[in-house]
């Protein structure tokens, strides 16, 4: 029986995090419609293109953190020696972390 492949996770919240990112996104087709007609190609979008895949990194990178704290805190919840441990409790404590509807760990 051969070991099944790892699935990266970020394809699947870069999925989950793109709805966050909707008035980026928007900015972003705007600025393509406005420039659709240029000729001269000295007319770009690049600001608004990273400024919405920005947004989308910014949400997966937080989700990815906060949901890795939840494991560590379930994990090792009588030894809160390690330093991400701790993190994640004073992120908890300080009420930075809430839950979605799924369940996934959210900064507030």
């Amino acid at each position: 029986m051969a070991d099944a492949e790892p699935v990266d996770p970020k394809n699947y919240l870069e999925e989950r995090c793109k709805p966050q990112c909707v008035k980026s996104l928007y900015d972003y087709e705007r600025c393509m419609k406005r420039i659709e007609n240029d000729g001269s190609g000295q007319k770009h979008c690049t600001g608004q293109y990273f400024d919405y895949w920005s947004c989308v990194d910014k949400c997966v990178r937080n989700t990815f953190l906060l949901n890795s704290c939840g494991f560590t805190l379930l994990t090792s919840v009588q030894s809160m020696s390690n330093s991400l441990s701790n993190l994640c409790y004073r992120l908890l404590q300080s009420s930075l972390i809430s839950s979605n509807e799924d369940g996934m760990l959210l900064s507030m």
